[in-house]
């Protein structure tokens, strides 16, 4: 996994409190179904009358877009009401807790589902495109976004985007994960360029050039040695930077501390573990850096909403 794939995902790590009406609801941890841990992403089209496409409030670590092509739904995010029109796209961000209504079952609606894990669109990300991703790296930057046929200018491309990736997890055809991708990018170009998504707090990245790549350094160490006994000074010895300024630097463009960050990068590929090997809790914990199961499990229940076992399980029985 590279540097940055990392920093995207750790806007997806923290649990969201959903309220309604002044009330606390019980919100449901979703795990989506995937044919492929290597490639998390799921797309499909749905019809109501095929399927129940209203939900009890839940949230997954996966981005959703949802785009409506017949009849209309309403999706519930937080304290709003969002009305989703045939035509229109809804852009929802990874732990964000939401459900879904359809008023009228006699009417048909119709939509396409896609929904993807933050990591799978900068896999080969470079460190001079950092700053297009800041709005994913800072949580409560935005919890969703509706994209309106009347309004948003290449809406047209991003339907057709939608449309196309759908068709390519159908088919399966050489290099579809490239152009899966491609097309993801594509899409996450749109909403930049037609301002869907915010980009003003920039300034901290313009203003520390220098020290985002100095810190690139500290980054590769917990890329290359993560399953190693790394510590916060080790990495200040890397760059040679005093503690509390590395500190004060580290969870300034990260959003995280540098031990949040690290426990970060291990658990993911504690995930990737779990999921594509026969290795037991031990070796695996053992594997990634982690020297007691009792902090394994607190920190990958932190993370991943579950133990390491009922993870595995839960993922395994998804995709049989």
């Amino acid at each position: 996994m590279l540097i940055i794939l990392h920093i995207l995902c750790l806007v997806i790590v923290s649990i969201v409190t959903f309220i309604k009406d002044g009330a606390s609801m019980e919100i449901k941890r979703e795990y989506i179904k995937i044919s492929d841990p290597e490639f998390p992403i799921r797309a499909s089209v749905t019809i109501n009358s095929m399927e129940d496409l209203s939900s009890s409030p839940h949230l997954h670590k996966e981005m959703e877009l949802v785009y409506v092509t017949k009849g209309e739904m309403e999706f519930v995010i937080n304290n709003d009401t969002i009305k989703v029109n045939s035509g229109n796209v809804l852009l929802i961000n990874g732990m964000i807790a939401h459900s879904s209504i359809v008023n009228d079952n006699k009417n048909i609606v119709e939509m396409y589902l896609l929904q993807f894990d933050p990591c799978l669109i900068l896999g080969n990300t470079l460190l001079s495109d950092y700053k297009y991703l800041v709005p994913f790296l800072n949580e409560n930057t935005f919890d969703y976004q509706l994209l309106d046929i009347k309004y948003l200018h290449q809406h047209i491309n991003v339907t057709n985007l939608i449309i196309e990736i759908q068709s390519e997890i159908v088919k399966k055809e050489i290099a579809y994960e490239m152009y899966i991708k491609s097309c993801l990018y594509r899409i996450i170009t749109i909403l930049y360029r037609n301002n869907i998504i915010n980009f003003s707090s920039l300034d901290i990245l313009n203003k520390n050039k220098d020290m985002l790549s100095k810190l690139n350094k500290a980054l590769k160490l917990v890329e290359n040695y993560y399953y190693e006994p790394i510590t916060v000074e080790m990495a200040c010895k890397e760059l040679s930077l005093n503690y509390h300024y590395f500190c004060r630097l580290f969870k300034a463009a990260t959003g995280k501390t540098f031990i949040q960050y690290l426990n970060f990068v291990r658990i993911k590929n504690a995930e990737k573990l779990l999921l594509t090997s026969k290795k037991s809790i031990i070796q695996i914990m053992s594997e990634t850096g982690f020297s007691s199961l009792n902090y394994f499990n607190k920190i990958f229940k932190s993370y991943s909403g579950s133990s390491p076992s009922a993870y595995r399980k839960e993922i395994l029985m998804k995709n049989i």
